[in-house]
């Protein structure tokens, strides 16, 4: 039914065959000082995000290995 929730707002969903493309996303700092809280936070949810990705079947991430 989301689709017909879009279509009320004027969006359409469009059929796209192409994959995207993937790339490599690193998470690097420095060992002698802190991260900022706002840092800290991403950083935590990229791995999260990296752990939930990497345990679906379907995964993307799978490819990459």
């Amino acid at each position: 039914m989301m689709a017909g929730r879009l279509a009320a707002s004027g969006l359409v969903p469009l059929p796209i065959e192409d994959k995207l493309p993937s790339h490599t996303v690193s998470l690097i700092y420095r060992a002698d000082s802190p991260m900022t809280p706002v840092a800290a936070q991403f950083a935590t949810l990229l791995r999260r995000e990296v752990h939930y990705l990497s345990n679906m079947a379907d995964s993307p991430l799978r490819r990459l290995r």
